[in-house]
């Protein structure tokens, strides 16, 4: 869904969300990489700045974050 306000200053987009999903199948335990298939996504939808939300569906996953400090 795209929201666009042309009244709104220089035009901005207003009301932007995109959802998608990435589907991720392992073998068992252990830890699996998925920030390159996230930055794709952001990076394919055009947006530079504003929050990116990902939620992990299934009940004995975690969903680990790290910042690249």
């Amino acid at each position: 869904m795209f929201g666009y306000n042309a009244s709104s200053p220089a035009g901005r987009l207003t009301d932007l969300t995109i959802q998608q999903t990435i589907t991720i199948e392992t073998t068992g335990r252990g830890s699996v990489e998925c920030t390159d298939q996230v930055k794709m996504i952001v990076a394919r939808a055009g947006i530079t700045t504003g929050i990116c939300n990902v939620f992990v569906h299934h009940t004995s996953a975690s969903l680990m974050l790290c910042e690249n400090a």
